[in-house]
């Protein structure tokens, strides 16, 4: 068994934008065989200078907002630049781990019926309290996800979505609207929990957890990649992960089952979420090529002075 995740998971940006989180999700889906899907607006959340589907289009203006960013020597703008490029270039790949679903004309017709009037239950989604409801993201993800026929995998957190509202309201509207899943909202720390208690969940899903964390090189030897996924997990639970991140703990301590599952990993690394991994912007790069620009700029003569 690769993994238990199901092929209709789609996340929110909040799973995706945490390097400990995406590197947990991808390793799973890579090991299922299956992508990390998001639908349109959590694309447009990860990645606010793409245009989905316009792939070359983004990675153009994604430059020449690196190129204005460089000249005024802002690290931020640096940054969210090179990680609209980055998106940009994983989404464009084809049969790629990253996957942005766009919906059809039957589909956008279904996701726009959600959010009328009689649509889905407005108090599912505490975090609207005026405008525009069809432009609110939680209800328009939840929507282009039900209009895909899909599952949203969400944070304990209900201050933004009422998962059992929701839940409800979809179970009971489901001949009504044409839904083909009941219980759209799925917590992700009791469902990651629920997996690694299933039957051979704990290992399927501690092999997720080593290929997430595996350090640098194929050649790691065994203490590192523990030290290194021990590492990771505990970065599991302080942040949404809590339940699940103590059931790998526990089944870390098994030194012998791990270190076959070590050497099962090592065999097959999730190369593609690795790669990823490898191009992806950092601040610190960013930082560093403002500070470059500085001193170009420092060095620079100042032309004014010359004729003035």
């Amino acid at each position: 068994m690769a993994s238990l995740r199901p092929h209709n998971f789609y996340l929110d940006s909040n799973r995706l934008s945490r390097e400990t989180d995406r590197r947990l999700h991808a390793a799973d889906a890579e090991n299922a065989g299956v992508a990390v899907q998001v639908p349109p607006r959590v694309a447009g959340e990860l990645a606010r200078g793409v245009i989905v589907g316009a792939w070359h289009e983004s990675r153009e203006i994604a430059d020449k907002s690196e190129a204005a960013a460089q000249r005024v020597g802002d690290a931020s703008r640096i940054l969210d630049a090179r990680k609209d490029k980055w998106w940009a270039d994983l989404w464009s790949e084809y049969d790629g781990l990253y996957r942005v679903r766009t919906l059809d004309q039957e589909q956008k017709a279904k996701a726009g019926r959600l959010l009328e009037e009689d649509g889905m239950d407005r108090k599912a989604f505490p975090g609207w309290e005026e405008g525009s409801f069809d432009e609110h993201n939680d209800a328009v993800i939840v929507a282009e996800v039900l209009a895909l026929g899909g599952k949203l995998f969400i944070t304990s957190d209900t201050r933004s979505i009422d998962h059992a509202l929701l839940n409800g309201w979809t179970e009971r509207n489901r001949n009504r609207f044409g839904l083909t899943v009941g219980l759209v909202a799925c917590e992700v720390d009791e469902t990651y929990y629920g997996w690694a208690n299933a039957a051979h969940g704990e290992d399927v899903m501690m092999r997720a957890c080593i290929a997430a964390y595996w350090p640098g090189t194929a050649q790691a030897d065994f203490e590192e990649v523990k030290e290194s996924t021990e590492q990771g997990i505990s970065a599991l639970g302080r942040g949404h992960l809590p339940k699940f991140a103590g059931r790998m703990s526990v089944a870390l301590e098994r030194k012998d089952n791990v270190v076959r599952q070590v050497h099962e990993v090592r065999k097959n690394l999730p190369a593609r979420m690795l790669a990823a991994e490898r191009k992806r912007p950092r601040m610190k790069e960013a930082r560093e090529r403002s500070r470059e620009q500085d001193r170009q700029t420092a060095h620079r003569p100042d032309i004014r002075s010359r004729w003035e």
